[in-house]
């Protein structure tokens, strides 16, 4: 239980941080503001899919820790700081 409200902390995050850029729209061009949301979504659709995968009944255990680990390690598959 303490982990999905900390995974849910996590994915809230840059949308809070997205919000504080766009405050500052003047110091935004278009395309960045489209970047950024690009990006943003893109980092939205992964974690969706770490959580699909980690409550999948037929992921073993032992699978859905090394996923849950390998999002913190720096790998190509790093979602979230420590």
């Amino acid at each position: 239980m303490f982990l999905y409200r900390r995974l849910i902390a996590l994915i809230f995050s840059p949308l809070l941080f997205t919000s504080y850029l766009f405050a500052q729209d003047d110091k935004l061009t278009e395309e960045d503001k489209k970047s950024i949301q690009f990006e943003s979504r893109d980092f939205i659709k992964e974690v969706e899919g770490l959580m699909n995968l980690i409550k999948d009944p037929t992921v073993p255990a032992f699978k859905r820790k090394e996923i849950i680990n390998n999002s913190y390690n720096e790998t190509a598959n790093q979602i979230f700081l420590n």
